[in-house]
């Protein structure tokens, strides 16, 4: 089974992962231009890859509301082009709370980004990561741990 990991944003990072430690893609995608550009972009570039590496589970984390609402609505614009992509391509989509993915790599639901970084480099054996990569690499990770009713 093939999970793609996707850490939502304007500058969205995505890792596709088989077989809970194979690492088949990661990166990070910068988008660029006028919302509704940046939004197709996100939903093509999703939508290539699920196409590409014949993925069968989107995985990403819930939406959590932060103290800044802008950045709370530009998030929620790019989970639903993330969305948008994985329903065209009728694949599974599994949402994972954030102290759930954090747990799942570091042991521990409040771990820092730095920690998740570190451990999925550890797992992973990948470096010079970004955070974004990391994110989206451990979603796709933690994934496999819930894979009861899609895989």
């Amino acid at each position: 089974m093939r999970i793609l990991g996707v850490d939502p944003g304007y500058n969205l990072g995505y890792a596709v992962v088989e077989d809970e430690r194979n690492l088949l893609t990661f990166g990070v995608l910068k988008t660029k231009g006028t919302s509704s550009e940046r939004l197709s972009t996100i939903y093509n570039k999703i939508f290539s890859i699920i196409g590409d590496f014949s993925v069968s589970v989107l995985a990403l984390e819930e939406a959590f509301h932060g103290r800044n609402s802008k950045s709370l609505i530009k998030l929620a614009e790019a989970r639903g082009a993330v969305l948008a992509a994985a329903g065209s391509r009728g694949i599974v989509v599994v949402e994972l709370h954030p102290s759930e993915v954090k747990r799942g790599v570091t042991g521990r639901g409040s771990a820092t980004k730095e920690q998740v970084r570190f451990m999925v480099s550890q797992i992973f054996g990948v470096r010079n990561i970004s955070h974004h990569e990391a994110d989206a690499i451990s979603i796709a990770f933690c994934a496999f741990s819930r894979r009861e009713g899609y895989g």
